[in-house]
């Protein structure tokens, strides 16, 4: 499963939460992983809007070998990058005026969090595997 979505405004993250819940219960996801790779995907959908203006997130779901299924969420900007990456995953710093708790969030939630960034822009993504297999 592939949902590609154009985040351009506060509708656009809400769909792309939407679909991410959507992938998760289709990769059998709990309620609890279900709310936890929601919230990847709003943080990282409002990140796009908060810096950058715009960008696009894309969910994929995959097999894993061992029967589990993986959740991918990748979001991706042309804004002005993360100037101090270790930083910006600290619990607490913000550029924008948040409380500085996204992408610590993020990283909390998800399995595997890689973050590229530079003056042209940044990609995150973030990597969810399913462990319920809700029945």
């Amino acid at each position: 499963m592939t949902g590609e979505r154009t985040i351009a405004g506060r509708v656009d993250v809400e769909s792309a939460r939407r679909e991410a819940q959507a992938a998760a219960r289709a990769a059998g996801a709990d309620a609890h992983e279900v709310g936890e790779i929601a919230l990847i995907a709003t943080e990282l959908g409002t990140n796009i809007l908060r810096h950058a203006g715009d960008g696009w997130l894309c969910v994929t779901t995959y097999p894993g070998g061992d029967g589990a299924t993986c959740v991918r969420i990748e979001a991706r900007d042309s804004g002005p990058g993360i100037p101090d990456v270790p930083r910006a995953m600290t619990e607490g710093f913000t550029t924008a005026g948040g409380y500085g708790d996204g992408l610590p969030l993020v990283q909390r939630l998800a399995d595997s969090v890689t973050v590229e960034s530079s003056g042209a822009g940044t990609s995150i993504v973030a990597v969810k595997w399913i462990r319920s297999r809700r029945g």
